[in-house]
Formats: C-alpha cells, sequence, structure tokens
C-alpha cells in the first residue's frame, strides 16, 4: 500500500481546514437565525416558541403557513408567516 506524500497530506489538510471554515460561517449564520426567530419583539427575550400552525388563507395551495408564536417570558402573542419555498417574498 502507498503512503500519502506530505505535499497531497499537506493538500488534503488545506482543503479541510477551509471546509471546516465554510461550516463554521455556515452554523454561525444559522444561529444569527434561529436567534432572530426567536427573539420576542415585546420583551427582546429569546423565548418565542411555535405554538400553533396552520395553512394561510390565501395561499395554502403553496405551502405557505401562518405560525402562531407565544413569549414565554412576557406571555406576548403574535402570528408569523412561513413561506418555506420562498414564494412570497
Amino acid at each position: 500500500m502507498a503512503s500519502k506524500s506530505a505535499r497531497q497530506m499537506e493538500r488534503e489538510i488545506a482543503f479541510l481546514e477551509q471546509r471546516v471554515r465554510t461550516l463554521e460561517a455556515e452554523l454561525a449564520r444559522s444561529s444569527r437565525r434561529q436567534s432572530r426567530e426567536r427573539t420576542c419583539p415585546r420583551c427582546r427575550g429569546l423565548s418565542l416558541n411555535l405554538v400553533g400552525k396552520g395553512p394561510h388563507p390565501d395561499f395554502p395551495d403553496e405551502g405557505v403557513e401562518l405560525h402562531e408564536v407565544r413569549c414565554d417570558r412576557c406571555g406576548h402573542q403574535s402570528h408569523r408567516l412561513h413561506d418555506p419555498s420562498g414564494l412570497l417574498y
């Protein structure tokens, strides 16, 4: 069995380091998005939770939903538009 040359290992390490940086950036973006989605507009706490969902009355066939969210900290409730396919925005 042939062993990898030092140059091959260096290229592989550089590739893997770049892949780790890319994944870390994706994770950071995802964490920021989740923080925004869970931030209560009233008390600014990270305590909004989904308590109900259903089809949007005007766009049910397109997969658009209305999500009901409630803050566990202050009790604020609201509805949010959920458009997984990006149809409306």
